[in-house]
């Protein structure tokens, strides 16, 4: 999902806002508009504009502050990626810098990891 090209076309001016996710809407512009702000976590039903957000805020952020490293990610992906690293003889503290270059880190479908307690 990092480098998923067609995220290029999601941006707050396309993003339809309604009542229902009007709030989330401004907290994601607020936070791409302020990288260095509080983190931000957007909860919602399915089809209600999340990765939409997500990809929104990440291409804000290279627009407006091009210095900055974003990693747009999905949970699926990071898991996968431990198990490889872990699987090729590697250790979690690999798997921690490839994340940890980010300044800004976003992270989609989070809560595939609730329950999931060894993840």
């Amino acid at each position: 999902m990092q480098d998923n090209k067609k995220g290029g076309r999601f941006s707050f001016d396309s993003f339809e806002v309604t009542k229902e996710n009007s709030k989330a809407f401004e907290k994601a512009k607020h936070f791409a508009e302020n990288a260095d702000s509080k983190p931000l976590a957007i909860f919602g039903g399915t089809a209600t504009g999340k990765t939409h957000l997500l990809y929104a805020v990440k291409n804000a952020i290279e627009q407006n502050s091009p210095g900055l490293h974003v990693i747009l990610t999905t949970t699926t992906d990071m898991v996968s990626s431990l198990t490889n690293i872990i699987s090729n003889g590697d250790t979690a503290e690999k798997f921690r810098e490839q994340y940890m270059q980010a300044d800004v880190l976003l992270v989609d479908d989070i809560q595939e990891l609730a329950g999931k307690e060894k993840t």
